[in-house]
């Protein structure tokens, strides 16, 4: 998976992370294109797989910093102690 969330906010999301859906392009079509590996060429295909697990790795990176964030507010929210942001680690790797 590399997105989760509202349909609206797709092309935010794509453009934030490097991958604006260029204009006059259907998004859909460009975003389906871009989250597809290319098996007619070996060099497409290598070069589509590499996009795909960069997708992957920022998609991942970015659910573990909203999951970080969702915690420490749990935390204040229901008066556990106060949340210490250092200690709380994410392995992005």
């Amino acid at each position: 998976m590399v997105y989760a969330g509202q349909a609206k906010a797709m092309l935010d999301y794509f453009t934030l992370i490097g991958y604006p859906c260029p204009p006059l392009t259907n998004p859909c079509d460009f975003y389906i294109d871009l989250t597809t590996i290319d098996h007619r060429h070996k060099e497409n295909e290598a070069v589509s797989k590499e996009r795909m697990n960069k997708l992957l790795r920022l998609f991942q990176v970015g659910l573990l910093y909203f999951l970080k964030f969702k915690l420490l507010n749990f935390r204040v929210r229901y008066g556990f102690s106060r949340p210490d942001i250092n200690k709380i680690y994410i392995h992005d790797g």
